[in-house]
């Protein structure tokens, strides 16, 4: 990689650059679309965030395919090609970072709530948010017993019909502007975007 401050690095460095900045964004973008992928597998098409999870992985998965395709010719230094192939890159990451941020206030834990659930991973998750299942108690079976149901969802842990906590865990976590930024991978990506694509403009005066 160029470490020098004027920019004036060699064809080699700039290529390598720009190698390493393809893989570590599709890499963010490959596992969000592995997150939404999954909720829309476990939960189906009957929540609100089925539409827009849908759209971001086809846009996701769109996006790595051309960066990948811009590694391609960024390697066979095809310097017209991989200009077009980073500029729409560009493009599908500025959608991203509008959709994608937007899905992360609106549902920042369904994936959490989600694979919590199917991974019997809930406990904590029902403790902390004083909640029960993705939806509610019902997700532990039908009709509600005590056997079915794990102590988590109760207050206290005592398994009484008083304490059992209704709501369930899909929306219960507060909106948190620490996990927005933390958390947030199109944010990280799109900054590595803006170098990579300056890198590929760089590449292409050195062809």
């Amino acid at each position: 990689m160029c470490f020098r401050t004027d920019w004036e690095c060699s064809k080699q460095q700039l290529s390598w650059t720009c190698l390493m900045l393809n893989i570590v964004i599709v890499y963010l973008i490959v596992g969000v679309l592995f997150q939404h992928a999954y909720v829309l597998i476990k939960l189906g098409p009957n929540y609100e965030f089925a539409s827009l999870f849908t759209m971001l992985s086809w846009i996701e998965g769109i996006c790595s395919l051309v960066l990948l395709v811009d590694t391609i010719f960024v390697m066979c230094g095809t310097g017209n090609l991989f200009l077009v192939s980073i500029i729409l890159g560009f493009l599908l990451n500025s959608v991203l970072l509008i959709s994608g941020s937007f899905s992360i206030i609106a549902y920042t834990d369904a994936y959490v709530v989600v694979r919590g659930f199917f991974s019997e991973r809930l406990y904590y998750y029902e403790t902390t948010h004083e909640c029960c299942g993705i939806n509610g108690p019902q997700d532990y079976g039908v009709p509600i017993s005590n056997d079915t149901i794990p102590l988590s969802c109760y207050k206290y842990r005592k398994a009484l019909p008083k304490n059992l906590y209704e709501r369930g865990c899909l929306y219960a976590a507060y909106d948190s502007w620490f996990w927005f930024i933390f958390s947030n991978c199109y944010w990280f990506a799109f900054v590595l975007m803006i170098v990579d694509i300056v890198c590929h403009f760089k590449l292409r005066q050195r062809l």
